[in-house]
């Protein structure tokens, strides 16, 4: 999991050292960590702010597209199980393990096809929100 170390910067002569601390951690737990601590000196506030909210922006992107597919997912679930249980013709996805009927959206697993939808409608909501 991607995550984003927050924390009082200015001000703190020991920063450095705690975020280095926390990403230890978070690493060692097998996590991808955003570290702001890690900035070189001398960029101004505004670089600073810039950079990290790029960061948070990030992650922010990341948690939604995976609620945006959980909730079609959870939907589509119990609906997909109920259409195929019982059927000769039922497929399990080789990539995410659901089941789904083969003569569905030809051949293609409509989870996976979910995800990449929620993937493409947050890209395309950040596209707009540059512009």
């Amino acid at each position: 999991m991607k995550v984003y170390i927050d924390g009082k910067i200015t001000g703190d002569r020991r920063y450095r050292a705690k975020f280095r601390e926390a990403a230890k951690t978070l690493e060692e737990a097998g996590h991808v960590v955003l570290n702001p601590a890690t900035l070189p000196d001398g960029l101004d506030d505004a670089d600073y702010m810039r950079i990290c909210m790029a960061m948070a922006d990030e992650l922010a992107t990341a948690m939604y597209a995976k609620e945006v597919y959980l909730t079609w997912v959870l939907n589509l679930q119990g609906y997909m199980v109920q259409l195929a249980t019982g059927e000769h013709d039922t497929v399990k996805c080789q990539e995410c393990g659901h089941v789904f009927r083969a003569g569905w959206m030809e051949g293609r697993c409509p989870y996976c096809e979910a995800q990449q939808a929620a993937t493409r409608y947050v890209e395309n909501m950040r596209e707009e929100a540059r512009e």
